[in-house]
This record gives structure tokens, sequence and C-alpha cells, in this order.
């Protein structure tokens, strides 16, 4: 992540080298405060690991992770419509019926339920 490519890593083996080196600095620091000494130096790999774990790192890994779980819901969501299918669209338009059922004109409920599917089918 350096500026300047030259700086980089060119190489998968070059990261796990370093790192490697940075586990070896680690342990060798751990087992010598375990012991009671303190070292003069800190090795190259130990302060770029104090740089990375600076003080805006739990900022970053918080930052991070509401990105990771932004991601995690949205992909869940576009899963959860994929399954549902396709939205039909669809309008039922039932006969209309006469409360006088004496004056025999149920072709009439008929007649406009016809005339609404036929309108709202043209739009």
């Amino acid at each position: 992540m350096e500026k300047e490519e030259a700086r980089r890593y060119q190489t998968l083996e070059e990261l796990i080298a370093d790192l490697d080196q940075l586990r070896g600095s680690l342990d060798s620091e751990h087992m010598a405060r375990s012991m009671g000494s303190q070292k003069a130096g800190l090795p190259s790999a130990t302060r770029k690991w104090r740089a990375l774990t600076g003080p805006h790192a739990a900022l970053s890994l918080a930052a991070l992770a509401l990105v990771v779980a932004a991601f995690a819901y949205l992909v869940q969501w576009k899963y959860a419509l994929r399954q549902q299918g396709p939205v039909i669209k669809s309008l039922v338009v039932m006969p209309l019926k006469s409360l006088n059922q004496e004056t025999g004109d149920d072709y009439l409920g008929l007649g406009i339920a016809d005339t609404v599917i036929t309108k709202t089918s043209q739009m």
C-alpha cells in the first residue's frame, strides 16, 4: 500500500518473508518481556506493526466492518428478491350484481365489468 511502487511488495514470497520476520520479532520481544528484560530498540517489523495498529486502527476496522455488513445485507436483499420471482401485476374485475333482484338487469353488471376490463387493458 506504499505510494511509491518500488517500496511495495513485488511478490507474495516477499510479503510472507516479512510476515515471518514480524512473527519472529514479536515472539522474541514477548519472550524478552516475560523474562523481565527490555530490548534497547524495536525491530523494523515491530515498528511497522505498531504503525498499522495506531490510534486510528479501531476506527478503520469499524468502518471496514460497516462496509462489509452493508455489502452482505445488499447481497442478501438481492438474493431474496431473486427468490421471490417476478412480480405479477394484475387486476381482478368482478361482475357487478344488482341489489334489486326483481328487475333482472344482471346483464348491465356484466357489461360494466367488461367495459372496465377493456379500458384498463388499454392502459
